[in-house]
């Protein structure tokens, strides 16, 4: 689903942002993390507020306190 798919979902559904998804994932091997970086990566070029722990160090106060990750 791409960005404009995205916006146009949440307007027929009434809502103002975008979803928001916090990314827990085990830290097995650097070809698990890889994978799961390009996936947060894919949902954040989706339109998707996507919390990862290698973009927001402080991801535990983001799922508490639902602020946006760094850059956003």
């Amino acid at each position: 689903m791409g960005r404009k798919a995205v916006a146009a979902a949440l307007q027929n559904e009434g809502v103002a942002t975008a979803p928001r998804g916090f990314m827990s994932y085990s830290h097995d091997d650097d070809e698990h993390k890889d994978w799961v970086l390009q996936l947060a990566s894919r949902l954040r070029g989706n339109g998707v507020d996507v919390c990862l722990d290698r973009w927001d160090v402080s991801s535990r106060s983001y799922a508490a306190s639902s602020t946006a990750p760094p850059g956003q």
